[in-house]
């Protein structure tokens, strides 16, 4: 049952991506509307340029000449998940007296996210080994030649 609502590739992670757009997109419109400039305004662009940040982290082909959803790939794709549910449930909260603490919290989660981001995008740019992508983890272990003494 977990699985269903935590995976990675469940159809309900983009499910509530995609409520969570529209909640975001309906945000902007009603914006629009009544460009008054306040807090809200200010902490939900805020939460959009995080979204859109994470979005573009996994959009990016990080190994061109590899397949898809390997490396740093993965960790990106994970991070959609929790993406998912906060924007769901930041959009749906969205209660006269509460919009800003559901705002603020959204935000604060979501940086966390950028921030590890940005901490994996350094590492990856600052890598220089010679291993292939996935050497050392369950996929590629076997792939790469051992000295005999390690062969498993």
């Amino acid at each position: 049952m977990l699985r269903l609502f935590f995976n990675r590739a469940s159809p309900i992670v983009s499910i509530l991506e995609l409520l969570g757009l529209t909640g975001m997109i309906t945000a902007i419109v009603s914006w629009f509307q009544d460009p008054s400039w306040n807090i809200k305004v200010l902490l939900f662009g805020i939460m959009l340029f995080f979204y859109l940040f994470i979005r573009i982290c996994y959009l990016i082909r990080w190994y061109p000449d590899q397949g898809r959803d390997i490396g740093i790939e993965v960790h990106f794709k994970k991070c959609l998940v929790p993406t998912s549910y906060i924007i769901t449930v930041t959009m749906l909260g969205f209660l006269p007296s509460w919009e800003t603490p559901f705002l603020v919290l959204a935000n604060v989660l979501l940086s966390i996210i950028v921030f590890v981001n940005g901490i994996i995008i350094g590492f990856h740019f600052k890598d220089k080994e010679t291993l292939p992508i996935n050497a050392l983890s369950l996929k590629g272990y076997n792939d790469i030649p051992h000295p005999k003494e390690y062969r498993p």
